[in-house]
């Protein structure tokens, strides 16, 4: 019994698992289809030129609109 159960026939490269600054609410996938879903998504550098990786949400989002 050392074969797996299914098969994985495609991978996609540009998925890796993202989460979320605020909650840590995890995905796998790449930033395009995050922000299909809804995510904020951020890759560049800020006003100090820091480079940035922010990932937020849209629940988070949400949380942040009500404030």
């Amino acid at each position: 019994m050392t074969e797996p159960l299914f098969e994985i026939d495609h991978q996609d490269p540009n998925r890796e698992h993202q989460a979320c600054e605020r909650c840590l609410t995890g995905a796998w996938a790449s930033d395009d289809a995050l922000r299909v879903r809804g995510w904020l998504v951020y890759d560049g550098l800020s006003v100090t030129d820091e480079p940035l990786h922010v990932r937020i949400c849209p629940s988070c989002q949400r949380k942040a609109g009500k404030l």
